[in-house]
């Protein structure tokens, strides 16, 4: 259904979906493997975007075991925004989201560009930094989000 099982530690099972478009397939598969397996309270849903994180949210506050997950993804999108603002003195198994911050390539292409325009050679491949944003950090990257559309608009 999408899901791999790792041991990791103390962490009773730590799962990452692989099965994009499946969004419902993917939560019925954790919700059933969770139902079936009650003895465990320490469980890491890795999403590959978020968004699955609601529907993997709403499954497991079906089923009860939110408290029992805690849930990663990619992507940066103003549903996590709002939804890092909305729970940030409450609390959520949604805990972070690794970010490339897409509407920054502008500063890449414009630094690239520059070498290029100074006769300097450039790197055949350029990378994008990976951040974690988390309910602590949100704020920074919404600042910088908001800049980055208000420059373009």
């Amino acid at each position: 259904m999408g899901l791999w099982r790792i041991q990791q530690g103390d962490v009773d099972e730590f799962w990452y979906d692989t099965s994009t478009g499946k969004q419902e397939g993917t939560k019925q598969a954790a919700v059933d493997y969770l139902s079936g397996h009650p003895e465990f309270h320490k469980v890491v849903f890795i999403t590959e975007s978020s968004d699955w994180v609601p529907v993997m949210l709403g499954g497991f506050e079906t089923i009860g075991r939110q408290n029992d997950v805690i849930i990663g993804s990619h992507n940066e999108d103003t549903w996590t925004l709002s939804h890092f603002e909305e729970t940030e003195k409450t609390g959520s198994p949604y805990i972070a989201t690794t970010t490339y911050q897409p509407y920054l390539y502008g500063d890449y292409i414009g630094k690239m560009l520059d070498k290029l325009f100074a006769g300097e050679e450039v790197d055949k491949y350029t990378y994008l930094d990976h951040v974690a944003m988390t309910r602590e950090n949100y704020k920074d990257f919404k600042a910088t989000m908001d800049a980055a559309k208000a420059a373009i608009s």
